[in-house]
């Protein structure tokens, strides 16, 4: 539409260069007619005047009246074709009246008036023609933003071609990553399965091994059920087995005030000190050959009242743990009058079972 405009503005300024030619040709011509002199006759007052107006120029061009100025221009523009033809030559024409063509002068007017209906004409004409090229102007500049609104429009529709490649690629790394999260669920649900079952297998090892250590802990308990602990014996130098048995008898007679008759009966399976070396004096471990022996001494622990001297049953470590929690209930029952006994890990009070809390029966 660019290059149709181009040729509709070219087009329009050659129609008015011939529109000019042919007015100034049809000037002077009715200037030739209008103005050629009649014969010569004498000299009057009359001819005088004839000759002023032969050798002096016409008189200025009459203005058309306003009202028919503005009414010619709107006449004109109704009476010319909607499309002004392409191309130029014989039958190129642009009609200025009905007949068409441009209208001859009139030769009954006074001297002078044949120039004034072309030049009227003339700038009607221009006043169209100029309104026309400043609308194809109008036209150009309208089609310019048309051709860069066209150009967005190409681009925005490059751009849209451009995300629905890339939403494609999207929604295809979507699928993929749907189902590679769509198996690893299904992997997390077997393995939560696994762990379950784990779990479960654990919790049947701990109970296991919770079992197990209270049977080894019971086994312990029972392989030292005939011992007894000795604390604050004295230790020499260089001490043999044999010679801390020897001890220990002393300190059945001496200290725990045993005869002598019983102290020799007494049979022992082993004795020997336990403990550190730099701690002295360690105590003494002793295993009886019997078990009522073993009480019998035991039972004469209060005799040691008020010395430095301590016999205490042999346990496992586990048991002395729980041992040592029970101990100061152990002491307030019995300090409040409460008949108080001690077995292994378990403590009776008014020989009802104590439970507390964090304490694991064997």
């Amino acid at each position: 539409m660019k290059k149709k405009n181009k040729a509709a503005k070219k087009a329009a300024k050659r129609k008015l260069e011939e529109v000019e030619s042919t007015i100034t040709s049809d000037e002077s011509q009715s200037a030739t007619k209008a103005v050629k002199p009649p014969k010569p006759k004498t000299s009057t007052p009359a001819n005088k005047k004839t000759m002023y107006s032969m050798h002096h120029p016409p008189p200025p061009v009459q203005q058309l009246p306003q009202q028919m100025s503005q009414q010619m221009p709107q006449q004109m523009f109704q009476q010319m074709p909607q499309q002004m033809p392409q191309g130029g030559g014989n039958n190129s024409y642009i009609p200025c009246s009905p007949q068409g063509g441009f209208p001859p002068p009139s030769c009954t007017s006074t001297p002078g008036a044949a120039y004034t209906q072309p030049i009227a004409m003339n700038s009607n004409i221009e006043f169209l023609l100029q309104d026309m090229c400043n609308r194809l102007d109008r036209m150009e500049l309208k089609m310019n933003k048309l051709e860069t609104i066209e150009k967005s429009v190409l681009t925005l529709e490059t751009k849209m071609s451009n995300m629905e490649g890339n939403m494609l690629g999207m929604k295809t790394f979507m699928d993929t990553v749907k189902q590679e999260v769509q198996q690893v669920s299904e992997d997390v649900d077997g393995i939560k399965f696994v762990v379950s079952e784990v779990e479960d297998s654990c919790k049947l090892i701990r109970q296991e091994n919770h079992k197990l250590k209270n049977d080894i802990v019971d086994i312990q308990a029972r392989s030292m059920r005939d011992n007894l602990v000795f604390v604050g014996i004295n230790e020499f130098q260089n001490e043999t087995t044999d010679k801390t048995e020897a001890t220990l008898r002393e300190f059945f007679v001496n200290d725990l005030k045993m005869s002598q008759e019983d102290a020799d009966v007494i049979k022992f399976d082993r004795v020997h000190r336990t403990g550190s070396l730099n701690k002295k004096p360690r105590p003494i471990i002793a295993k009886f050959s019997e078990y009522k022996q073993r009480e019998k001494v035991r039972f004469m622990a209060p005799n040691l009242k008020g010395t430095h001297f301590y016999i205490n049953v042999q346990y496992p470590p586990e048991i002395i743990a729980e041992r040592k929690k029970l101990y100061p209930i152990f002491k307030k029952n019995k300090d409040e009058g409460h008949t108080v006994r001690m077995v292994y890990n378990k403590l009776y009070v008014n020989n009802v079972l104590y439970k507390p809390k964090g304490i694991v029966e064997s």
